[in-house]
């Protein structure tokens, strides 16, 4: 099975095993999740003219939003050891945030699958804001950020965990 294969069947539970959302548009999205009168919101955003969907991720307390935004169209590889696949995300999540936590940014690695040694995942891109500013803009400035600095965040990423290996404990 491909690392592509694996993302449909991700998608096609997420639509129809657990009923997420689906928004064409970053705006509709914002408004949603704002108005949302859940905690936790699980998205999926489907501009057009993109092959493949962004998976979106809030939660909300107080004011603020925790924002992640997982870029399902950007699937990179690497050799990764001292981390299991299963603690990719929340590794690459704490390591993001201690190498770019000065720009309010956390950008993660989304487990996909592992094939011979390598593990397979999505970029993504965590952030903190106040619900009074999260529009679709700010949804679309992230994912400009997302794939202008996509090549230096994973960079970085699989360069520092393979200086001193990282865990997610």
């Amino acid at each position: 099975m491909s690392v592509f294969d694996k993302v449909g069947d991700l998608l096609l539970a997420l639509r129809f095993k657990y009923g997420v959302e689906e928004f064409p548009d970053s705006s509709e999205l914002a408004a949603y999740i704002k108005d949302s009168g859940e905690a936790d919101v699980v998205a999926i955003l489907s501009p057009a003219g993109r092959p493949r969907p962004v998976l979106v991720s809030a939660h909300k307390e107080g004011g603020d939003v925790a924002l992640a935004l997982v870029d399902l169209d950007d699937i990179r590889s690497a050799a990764i050891g001292g981390v299991p696949l299963e603690e990719l995300e929340d590794a690459t999540s704490r390591l993001g945030a201690e190498l770019f936590g000065e720009r309010g940014l956390a950008p993660f690695f989304f487990p996909v699958m592992e094939r011979d040694g390598a593990y397979y995942f999505a970029m993504g891109l965590k952030t903190l804001v106040d619900a009074a500013v999260l529009t679709g803009g700010l949804i679309d400035d992230l994912l400009d950020l997302l794939e202008q600095e996509g090549d230096s965040f994973y960079a970085t990423l699989v360069g520092r965990i393979g200086e001193k290996g990282v865990t997610s404990r």
